[in-house]
């Protein structure tokens, strides 16, 4: 029943339709079906000129969700996915130097439902870079280098890389450890340097590791003891640092 239908214009103010590239087309578009879910119901219909705007079409049974979808983003009481796809909209309207607006029909004239400031968002100030002692549980997965200084590059639990920096003798008995270090696991101690982008991330800019240990398969408590037994980090003047770790920590980080 086509006369039912619902349209949304969803409306990016840098772009026509003959200079958004293709490909950052797709994405917007990507990212508006997720906005508005209902995957089955919401369809693309077309691309008007006045700046670049996609026009969705929405079948009449699933208006009403659409809806209260949109007014749930307004309140601020959306879904995850509705609130990471406002979100990655924006980040994506930033980088285009761009501010977005969704429309919708009010009795023949356009109304705006939704705002994305996008470009209107002030970036976060940069922080760093600074350095801080780290302890990581991680497995190693390859190490060498050609110069004075060998790099180790590990992976914690949560699939985050570290390039360490250390000696040719460190990484000879690392590579040594257990009759062969690699792909197995380290508790590694060491000084990380950090910085926080203007995009809200940290990103670790150097580590140089200062002292390693070998872990069997071990408990918490026995990986503790590990932890207290390289110098240099704060584990040893911790009274209680399993009680410590599991206060602090509610999901899967391995640096300490």
């Amino acid at each position: 029943m086509a006369d039912k239908e619902t349209e949304y214009k969803f409306k990016i103010d840098v772009f026509t339709p003959k200079t958004i590239p293709m490909l950052r087309l797709g994405e917007y578009m990507a990212e508006l079906a997720k906005l508005l879910a209902n995957t089955t119901s919401v369809h693309f219909d077309r691309l008007e000129e006045s700046s670049c705007v996609l026009v969705s079409k929405i079948e009449w049974e699933a208006a009403p969700k659409v809806r209260s979808r949109i007014e749930s983003i307004k309140r601020s009481e959306a879904a995850d996915d509705a609130t990471e796809a406002v979100a990655r909209l924006n980040v994506m309207l930033r980088e285009d130097n761009a501010v977005g607006k969704l429309l919708q029909d009010d009795n023949g004239k356009l109304a705006e439902i939704l705002h994305f400031p996008g470009r209107e968002i002030p970036k976060p100030e940069q922080i760093g870079p600074f350095s801080e002692q780290a302890t990581i549980k991680a497995q190693l997965y390859r190490i060498g280098g050609r110069d004075d200084t060998a790099h180790a590059q590990l992976m914690d639990s949560a699939g985050r890389q570290w390039n360490g920096k250390l000696t040719k003798e460190q990484a000879a008995k690392m590579a040594a450890a257990g009759g062969e270090g690699l792909y197995k696991w380290f508790l590694v101690n060491g000084s990380a340097r950090w910085l926080r982008t203007e995009e809200n991330e940290w990103k670790l800019v150097d580590f140089h590791i200062n002292d390693f240990k070998l872990l069997q398969d071990a408990s918490l408590e026995e990986d503790i003891a590990a932890l207290r037994g390289i110098k240099g980090n704060q584990w040893g003047d911790v009274a209680d640092p399993s009680g410590a770790i599991k206060e602090s920590r509610s999901d899967d980080d391995e640096v300490h």
